[in-house]
């Protein structure tokens, strides 16, 4: 039986939480909010988890590997500036993925409100990688493979 959003002809587009990452990834004590590594990492995982076409756990670990590299380069360079390109490169392989259908629009979605957040070596590091590994955390739950 169709779940009470979902019907032959209509399917409910998944939202990111309101106003994702408006107050930034840190509290005032420079520590990342909590709520990013729980409730809100739960809520965009489950909103990932619906999205059409669907998004696999291979695809969104592809994403996350490639910010790893990045996140061991500019540990290795010790140089902002000199990664800062290849930051902003995870919106456009998102918006190649959604335009291919390989991934979902909120996806892109996710990638490109979280690369607008990153501003500085921190904010990736601190922030972005550790709020999107809660959320592929949540997402590998919500979303097991078959």
């Amino acid at each position: 039986m169709n779940k009470p959003y979902e019907s032959r002809y209509f399917t409910r587009t998944p939202k990111l939480p309101e106003g994702y990452l408006s107050g930034g990834y840190f509290s005032e004590k420079n520590y990342i909010r909590r709520e990013l590594i729980g409730e809100t990492a739960q809520e965009v995982a489950k909103a990932l988890a619906v999205g059409r076409p669907e998004l696999t756990s291979s695809q969104f670990r592809r994403f996350f590997d490639y910010a790893k590299i990045i996140e061991q380069r500019l540990k290795l360079l010790n140089n902002w500036a000199a990664v800062a390109g290849d930051v902003e490169k995870l919106r456009a392989f998102a918006a190649e993925a959604k335009g291919k259908r390989k991934v979902p629009e909120i996806f892109y979605e996710f990638i490109s409100a979280n690369v607008s957040a990153i501003t500085d070596a921190d904010s990736f590091c601190k922030g972005f990688i550790e709020h999107m590994q809660a959320v592929l955390a949540y997402f590998t739950y919500d979303k097991p493979k078959r």
